[in-house]
């Protein structure tokens, strides 16, 4: 028995590990900056919503913010846009952090906060960080029909919704190689 668990362990390392270099060869020449730790969890769900959610039907984005006329009230992490009519169906609110029941409060909070204002009478300015000219309006964003919670592996016991496919520490190992790579020029840095 101890040997099929030491095979079973073995495979789903291996199998985690050709995971974990394909998705550095996706993400290494995206250009983001991985100095937030939250930002590797965040292409790492992009990447996942991707194959969930393809093109042409969906564009899924990361780092929508919206504010009112005084200040930002908050940041979308991961957005799925339905390219028929360019309306908002998911959004996920992505939190690795070291206290899953934490990050899952924070992620309750922030759909909360977001909820609240996307459903007033105030006027709500979308704003894609990765390319703030891009035109995004409040009507784009009022009738998400999910509101989803990501974590790292292991945290749907903890209530998140979906997790990805690698753990904390493998997040953390990634992002460093990342940053690494873009410092030595082999990747694209960031603008």
């Amino acid at each position: 028995m101890k040997s099929i668990l030491a095979v079973f362990v073995l495979l789903f390392s291996v199998v985690t590990l050709a995971g974990l270099e394909a998705d550095f060869e996706t993400i290494k020449n995206w250009g983001r900056s991985q100095e937030a730790t939250g930002t590797i969890c965040e292409d790492i769900a992009q990447l996942r919503f991707m194959e969930k959610y393809p093109a042409p039907e969906y564009t899924v984005l990361t780092g929508i913010s919206y504010s009112d006329k005084d200040r930002t009230l908050g940041e979308l992490d991961v957005i799925v846009f339905n390219n028929s009519n360019h309306v908002a169906e998911i959004v996920a609110e992505v939190k690795c952090w070291k206290s899953p029941k934490s990050g899952l409060h924070k992620a309750h909070d922030q759909r909360k906060r977001f909820l609240k204002n996307v459903h007033s009478s105030k006027a709500l300015k979308f704003t894609w960080l990765q390319d703030p000219k891009v035109k995004l309006t409040k009507t784009q964003f009022n009738k998400v029909q999910e509101f989803m919670s990501v974590a790292q592996s292991g945290t749907q016991k903890d209530g998140f919704d979906y997790e990805l496919p690698y753990t904390l520490k493998e997040l953390m190992q990634l992002r460093m190689d990342i940053l690494k790579c873009q410092d030595s020029g082999a990747c694209k840095k960031p603008e």
